[in-house]
């Protein structure tokens, strides 16, 4: 029989980041809430981008204990990472895809041009980054222009 040796080996510490079947799965969530000394530990997304960074660099000899031990400096110095790129874009495309859909898009033409008046407001604000019905009469003499005669 084959097995894995993902199934095999248990994550410590010591446990190599790269080519060991590393993944942040259910059981580094574990091995992560035993660390932090929490009853139960979600994932950081720059947990992602460090593991993401040490595999851009072939950072082979990086361990689950360099891991979060980067996180902590991260955290600590307040460098946490506020949005990626692709998360933007993908709020970006929620953004529209939610304007289109609102019956208050009926009412106006060139609808992408209007979500990305009302895209940059919301981007640049302090609120969710999503399409609130509410937007629309909020920023009225911003997008007048482009409703329907």
């Amino acid at each position: 029989k084959h097995t894995t040796s993902r199934n095999k080996t248990k994550i410590t510490l010591e446990t190599k980041i790269l080519g060991e079947g590393f993944s942040l799965n259910q059981e580094a969530r574990k091995l992560f809430a035993e660390y932090f000394g929490k009853e139960k530990f979600s994932f950081k997304k720059e947990m992602a981008v460090i593991k993401r960074q040490a595999e851009h660099n072939g950072e082979t000899k990086m361990t689950v204990r360099d891991l979060l031990e980067r996180y902590q400096e991260m955290v600590g110095q307040g460098n946490v990472l506020r949005e990626t790129a692709e998360e933007a874009t993908y709020q970006w495309n929620n953004f529209v895809r939610d304007f289109c859909k609102s019956s208050e898009s009926q009412n106006y033409h060139q609808k992408l041009k209007v979500a990305a008046i009302l895209w940059e407001k919301v981007k640049n604000s302090k609120n969710d980054k999503k399409f609130e019905a509410s937007l629309v009469q909020k920023y009225e003499k911003n997008i007048s222009n482009y409703m329907n005669k």
